[in-house]
């Protein structure tokens, strides 16, 4: 023979059926400790959200900081570059004008260089005749 089961024992007890006691909801305290862990959850999740959606705000806003420096960088990089440029171009002028009259002078130079030659030998044949 088998002990009594629950169904048994809970009719001893007055108001007590197996049947009202699986119907009836199961309710927490808010002193329940799964309440509290379960709130306490809720809150760490959503400080948690709050935290990295902060942490993500403050990575974009950096972000675009960063890059409105670098653009402001590059306006001043390219404006330099197309002043070295126009820099470069001025000395390449004056460059070239320098070595043009470098090169006339030398012209004139030979010239004279010839006359004077020239001169001194028309002295050397007068003298010897």
């Amino acid at each position: 023979m088998d002990p009594p089961g629950f169904d048994t024992l809970a009719s001893w007890i007055p108001g007590g059926t197996t049947k009202e006691i699986e119907q009836q909801p199961v309710r927490q305290s808010p002193e329940s400790g799964r309440a509290i862990t379960s709130t306490r959850r809720k809150a760490d999740s959503s400080v948690d959200v709050r935290r990295l959606e902060a942490t993500r705000q403050a990575k974009v806003t950096a972000a675009k900081v960063s890059l409105q420096e670098a653009k402001s960088l590059l306006t001043e990089a390219r404006a330099r570059a197309q002043s070295l440029e126009s820099t470069q171009k001025k000395a390449n002028a004056e460059a070239k004008e320098a070595e043009k009259l470098a090169r006339e002078a030398e012209q004139r130079l030979e010239k004279q260089e010839l006359r004077r030659q020239s001169q001194l030998d028309t002295h050397k044949a007068s003298r010897l005749s």
